[in-house]
């Protein structure tokens, strides 16, 4: 139940239109009331809140990336770190059961959200891709090549007197 305070008829409460008030003769009249306390949500139903904005935001950074969007997803982004926040306050309160799947959560929104900064990152010309074992060789092997290719014209082309 939610309380709130009435003086002569005027409801000082943020429920409005809920509460009724008693005042006989337009006297002043100060209480406490009782009101019906708001429909909230489950813990359950805002995990599965949670799981479904993060799936949203994962679809609306593809299309970020893609070029479909010109702005990253912050509205969205929002809502998820929000209720993540809500509910890193209140691990007492969670079952074991959704303790397990909140960890889960927010390990893959973590894992999400460490991706969508590096290809931003990259995106915005910060960081460039470095390559490693077999596939850096291949790499460098064909971006040294036309270089000594070149070089090689050069000497040929100096020693048969064209320099």
């Amino acid at each position: 139940m939610r309380y709130g305070l009435a003086i002569a008829g005027i409801s000082l409460c943020d429920i409005r239109g809920k509460a009724e008030v008693d005042a006989p003769g337009g006297r002043l009249y100060a209480g406490i009331l009782r009101f019906p306390e708001a429909a909230m949500a489950t813990i359950d139903e805002d995990l599965s809140q949670i799981e479904r904005d993060v799936r949203t935001l994962k679809i609306e950074y593809e299309q970020f990336f893609g070029g479909g969007r010109s702005r990253p997803p912050a509205d969205t982004q929002w809502r998820v770190e929000t209720l993540i926040r809500r509910y890193a306050e209140r691990g007492g309160d969670l079952s074991s059961g959704q303790r397990f799947r909140y960890n889960n959560l927010t390990q893959t929104y973590a894992k999400y959200q460490e991706m969508w900064r590096k290809k931003l990152m990259q995106k915005e010309g910060a960081v460039t891709q470095h390559h490693f074992g077999a596939a850096a060789k291949a790499i460098e092997a064909q971006e040294i090549e036309p270089d000594a290719l070149d070089l090689g014209k050069r000497i040929s082309w100096w020693w048969l007197g064209g320099l």
